[in-house]
């Protein structure tokens, strides 16, 4: 099972990584992310990080499982330098990746796994609180 949140990785990582990696959108063949080893082209970071992860069990088990993202999202707001943290881009991201399960294609090295995930923040909470996918919708419903 792998939490895995993309911004916190593009935004820890100084924004090394291009956006367009990070929410599944399109970027030139030359900017993938390849894994020397491999020689993987990798066009997104949550098939990296699934990749990793189903690599990881590998390394320390003989067992080939099944890799599951129990939470994953995009913050729709944040801090005055997190100018990626916005509406327009978290919906990308769940879009694009509904779009990418709905596929059935998995990972460069498993590209016919089925990943499964779940979109974990339906509605805010006190430990990620700029991603729930329907706290406005919320807010209005109550007032």
């Amino acid at each position: 099972m792998l939490n895995a949140f993309p911004y916190d990785t593009y935004a820890q990582s100084n924004w090394v990584f291009l956006i367009q990696y990070a929410i599944f959108e399109p970027h030139l063949v030359v900017r993938q992310i390849v894994e020397l080893k491999t020689l993987f082209h990798y066009k997104s970071m949550p098939d990296a990080m699934v990749d990793a992860t189903y690599y990881y069990i590998l390394a320390y088990s003989s067992l080939a499982i099944s890799v599951i993202m129990t939470k994953t999202s995009w913050p729709w707001s944040g801090e005055a330098n997190e100018s990626d943290a916005t509406v327009k881009k978290a919906d990308t991201f769940n879009n694009n990746l509904i779009r990418q399960l709905l596929s059935g294609s998995g990972p460069p090295s498993q590209p016919k796994m089925l990943v499964k995930s779940y979109i974990y923040y339906m509605f805010n909470d006190d430990k990620k609180p700029s991603y729930g996918m329907f706290y406005e919708m919320l807010g209005s419903l109550l007032s």
